[in-house]
């Protein structure tokens, strides 16, 4: 998702409080650099100090985060649909194991 979305001040930071800023920069960063959002004299300047600690950090907020067990379970469900398709040719059954899915569904219409 990191090739996609960056967390930036204005396509995340400005849209969130302060203390939400602070959470994400102590998560991403530590304690330590928590303490220079507190610090920070207004909104603005912990957005721009916030946007400069993440930067190439590879931190993403909660929403955008694609687990590595969803991406494996996607993976693994793949390679268990083309194995059910190596399965099907091999008893010599046409298509795949998608397609003889779908033309189930539709038989059962």
């Amino acid at each position: 998702m990191t090739k996609w979305f960056e967390p930036t001040g204005d396509s995340y930071f400005s849209h969130i409080n302060r203390q939400s800023i602070e959470a994400v920069i102590r998560e991403a960063k530590g304690d330590q650099a928590a303490l220079a959002i507190k610090g920070a004299g207004k909104k603005l300047e912990a957005v721009g100090i916030a946007e400069r600690m993440v930067v190439d950090s590879g931190w993403l907020p909660e929403p955008v985060r694609i687990s590595v067990r969803t991406a494996d379970t996607e993976r693994d469900a793949a390679s268990f649909q083309d194995a059910l398709t190596m399965a099907l040719q091999a008893f010599g059954l046409p298509g795949t194991f998608t397609e003889r899915v779908q033309e189930a569904q539709l038989d059962c219409r």
